[in-house]
């Protein structure tokens, strides 16, 4: 299968010699493209494998000034060719920090991408952090999350890390300081709460596939007392859940990895 289009920038302006590449879902396979002297790009890709990821950017300093626009994910077919067009949006702030781990170490050579939507369309940038774990991103007006990059040699897996939530970020100000702290990988976190009626309450879990985690909840933190509401092997890195009993009108969550 393959994925081809055309790269320019906001102007129209073709964004040449640029290295583009396509990930498969499951980050089991990697192909790369580069775009021509007219911004034309073709990638090939393995097809009937679920969604591939095909219009990420490597880090390049041709688009340190530029936001990407993204592709969430495409499910592409055996002998398709699909249309994937690409546009540079010129950067009007930045985002940086500092990653370290739980002991304060400095994490240097690991990935940390950026994503918003942007009058409708999802624009990206992607750094790898310094020898002393800093890093600088482009960004622009807008929502923006950020999470360290989850494989492969610049990814949370290779260095036995965990960033259990991605991060917001609003632009304006135009320069925003984040700073990271990772933690040892299968750390829980839970996110995207939501009610359900009058006693049901939802949100994602995420850690590391096979491990055991407990999620328990609490009406008063003052107390100090949790008490248990499921144990659960998680089958991969994330599951949601429903708590069906929250009738108070205060209730505390978190989770544990074990027993």
């Amino acid at each position: 299968a393959l994925f081809y289009g055309l790269f320019t920038n906001a102007a129209g302006l073709p964004m040449t010699n640029i290295e583009l590449y396509a990930t498969d879902g499951a980050n089991q396979y990697e192909a790369s493209g580069i775009t021509d002297g007219t911004g034309y790009y073709c990638v090939g890709v393995l097809g009937g494998m679920g969604d591939w990821y095909g219009s990420i950017v490597n880090s390049d300093p041709a688009l340190a000034g530029y936001v990407i626009s993204q592709n969430n994910g495409t499910n592409i077919a055996v002998g398709q060719a699909l249309p994937v067009n690409l546009t540079a949006l010129p950067a009007s702030a930045r985002i940086s920090g500092h990653v370290q781990d739980y002991q304060g170490n400095n994490v240097a050579g690991i990935g940390i991408g950026t994503y918003a939507n942007i009058g409708g369309v999802n624009y990206g940038a992607y750094a790898q952090t310094d020898s002393g774990g800093n890093y600088s991103l482009s960004a622009a007006s807008g929502y923006w999350m950020l999470a360290a990059s989850c494989c492969g040699n610049d990814g949370l897996d290779h260095f036995g890390l965990a960033d259990p939530l991605p991060h917001p970020v609003t632009i304006p100000p135009t320069n925003v300081v984040l700073n990271l702290t990772l933690y040892p990988y299968g750390t829980p976190g839970l996110s995207q709460p939501g009610r359900f009626g009058s006693s049901g309450f939802a949100f994602l879990l995420t850690g590391a596939p096979g491990t055991n985690y407990t999620i328990q909840a609490s009406t008063n933190l003052a107390a100090g007392s949790w008490f248990t509401i499921l144990v659960t092997n998680l089958s991969d890195n994330w599951a949601s859940f429903q708590d069906n009993e929250a009738t108070n009108g205060r209730r505390f969550y978190r989770a544990l990895r074990g027993p």
